[in-house]
């Protein structure tokens, strides 16, 4: 157990770090306009704010009332899913681990 819990707050921290240094990139360099020398211009960014659900489906003024309970039961799932996998299942624990630190950032 020890190393499930190891590696999920280890997890949760890098992608935590991560996901506050590209927002942060983003914000500082996406501000102007598009970035186009980005992979030589093959990908191009432009900064957009999502305002509603996934992907920008609209499901009225307040998803958040929807949102919510269902994140908690998919983190409680989830954390389900790492107490019950065996401890020389790396995979599964990397996996749920990067799922419930991608769930806590967003």
């Amino acid at each position: 157990m020890r190393t499930k819990i190891i590696s999920l707050f280890t997890t949760i921290w890098w992608v935590g770090l991560l996901d506050l240094w590209t927002k942060r990139w983003a914000l500082a360099n996406l501000s102007l306009g598009p970035v186009s020398e980005f992979m030589g211009g093959f990908v191009p960014l432009t900064l957009a704010f999502n305002k509603g659900a996934a992907f920008g489906i609209s499901i009225g003024s307040d998803s958040r009332w929807l949102f919510v309970p269902l994140s908690i039961v998919a983190l409680g799932l989830l954390i389900h899913i790492l107490q019950k996998s065996a401890q020389e299942d790396y995979l599964r624990i990397l996996a749920c681990s990067f799922v419930i630190a991608v769930e806590r950032t967003t």
